[in-house]
């Protein structure tokens, strides 16, 4: 082996990811990086895998002179940063769908109001349907809600999530019914109050 270059045999717990080597592809699958190189002391190596159409990148190496030619590639903290902002994004509908019942029910949008992009086109909607739908005798409670797709922008600040919610509805005589919506919504993070917040919403095919 010459001084300062390495083959090395990579592992990762995403075996089709690509390697990169320097920010650059190579077309080479980790589970092909067998004695991978030669690759010089200080070259940066990561691999870039894709789940639910997010890209997901790996710890990075930088090659050493140590004698390790064994390396593994985690893909965990990526994965942690996806799992984490999916929780965000099911809370913020889950808690959008409660607190419009309860704004509903109670006449008071402040219960939906930080769930809600400030000047957003839902914002003004919301303000006026939860006053009118009161005033008509409506009661709402939601019975269930299934995320049915989302998507998140490369520099997850916005994205948009579909969902199938269904509610018991309330009339004016007290007449039950049982209602199921199919929604998208679109989100954006507000970098004043560091959260997610809904910005518009729409019926779904």
């Amino acid at each position: 082996m010459l001084n300062n270059v390495k083959y090395i045999d990579f592992d990762s717990d995403f075996q089709d990811a690509e390697i990169y080597v320097n920010n650059q592809p190579t077309g080479v699958k980790v589970q092909d990086a067998k004695m991978f190189g030669p690759l010089n002391a200080g070259t940066k190596v990561y691999a870039k895998a894709n789940k639910n159409g997010k890209d997901l990148i790996s710890d990075e190496y930088i090659v050493d002179d140590s004698e390790n030619t064994q390396v593994y590639l985690s893909f965990e903290n990526a994965l942690y940063q996806i799992e984490r902002m999916e929780g965000d994004i099911r809370d913020l509908i889950e808690g959008y769908a409660e607190s419009l019942c309860n704004a509903v029910n109670y006449n008071n949008f402040s219960y939906l109001e930080s769930y809600l992009y400030p000047g957003s086109s839902i914002y003004e909607m919301q303000k006026t349907y939860v006053p009118n739908t009161y005033n008509k005798g409506i009661r709402e409670y939601i019975m269930s809600l299934n995320i049915l797709s989302y998507n998140i922008s490369e520099d997850n600040k916005t994205g948009t999530v579909t969902t199938e919610e269904r509610y018991k509805i309330y009339n004016a005589n007290n007449e039950e019914s049982i209602k199921v919506f199919k929604y998208t919504y679109t989100f954006r993070f507000n970098e004043l109050n560091q959260r997610y917040q809904i910005e518009s919403i729409k019926q779904a095919n």
